[in-house]
Formats: C-alpha cells, structure tokens, sequence
C-alpha cells in the first residue's frame, strides 16, 4: 500500500527487490541457489555449504537400519515379481506354442485330406482304365482270343532245392537270468 510522506508517495519494497536487497547482504562465501516461492515466482535463496542446503532448510534425518521383518518383506517382493514375470514369459510361451502347433496341425490337415483327394481321384481313373480295357478286349475286331484249354500253356514246376543249413545261435546266459517284463 502507498504511503504518503510529505508529498512523495512511497511504496513497499516488492517480493524481488527484497530478495535482490537480501542477496546483497549476504556474506560472499555462501551460494545462491534460485527457487521457487509460495506465489510461483522465482527467488534467490543462499545456500549452507555445510549441508549443502538452502538456508532455512533443515536437513532430513539419516535413515536407521530397516527392521528384520521389513527387510524380509521387501525380499519377498522383489523375489514373488520376478516369479510373477517369469510365470507371464511362460505363459505366453505356452499359449504362443499352442497357436502354432494349432496352425500346423491345420495345415497338415489340409494336406492329408488333399492327399486323400487325390487317392480317390488316381483309384477312380485306375477303374476306369480296367473298365476300358475289358470292354475292348471284349470287341471282335481288338485280336484278342478266347481263354480255352486248347491254347492254355503249362509250365513244368522247378525242382525242389534244398534249404541251407543254418547254425544255432549259442543263447547267451544274460538273457535267460534278466526276466522280460513285470
């Protein structure tokens, strides 16, 4: 707020200037550090060199040693998320493989029933093939002739050979003393 003094008005000294008037004051030995005040502006504020803080600014306590059972708890929950990631890897590597063995699986299928097509197809045409050749067989004019006694050959049968001797196999002692199932 202005005040009136004779007649020059005064204001108060703003947020900056002050600070700026601080600085100056301030012994050279100590750091500035610039921060940030409760209004958003921007401010210079010295710093300790002991603590290595702004002045003003107690430092935070050292942390004491973690109790035994919270140790353990924070061993069990690094030890139960690095399980836990390690089951999602498996997982996931499961249902991967159950997808392609799916895939192969279809596509061996399909290769299987193509397969059949084509047997069905090749027994198809080799009856017909049959079938063709009957009929012309059947035909005057094809120079084929009839099955009788007449124009049958016979073949004498080979004479009989006789079979190689063969030696027994000695039988050995450790297949006899071993029994073979249960």
């Amino acid at each position: 707020m202005p005040t009136v003094m004779g007649s020059k008005m005064r204001s108060k000294p703003s947020a900056r200037q002050r600070s700026k008037k601080r600085v100056k004051e301030q012994p050279e030995a100590d750091v500035i550090a610039l921060r940030r005040g409760r209004s958003g502006r921007r401010s210079l504020a010295a710093i300790d060199p002991q603590t290595g803080l702004p002045k003003g600014i107690a430092p935070l306590r050292k942390p004491s040693v973690l109790p035994l059972w919270f140790r353990c708890l924070v061993v069990m929950h690094r030890t139960s998320a690095i399980a836990a990631f390690m089951m999602v890897v498996a997982v996931l590597g499961a249902y991967g493989w159950t997808v392609y063995s799916q895939q192969l699986w279809g596509r061996t299928y399909d290769r299987l029933e193509h397969l059949r097509r084509n047997e069905r197809q090749l027994t198809a045409n080799n009856e017909l093939l049959k079938n063709q050749l009957a009929r012309q067989a059947e035909r005057p004019d094809s120079g084929f002739v009839p099955q009788s006694p007449n124009n049958t050959i016979f073949l004498a049968p080979a004479p009989q050979r006789q079979p190689l001797a063969v030696p027994p196999e000695p039988e050995s002692p450790e297949a006899t003393s071993m029994p073979l199932g249960y």
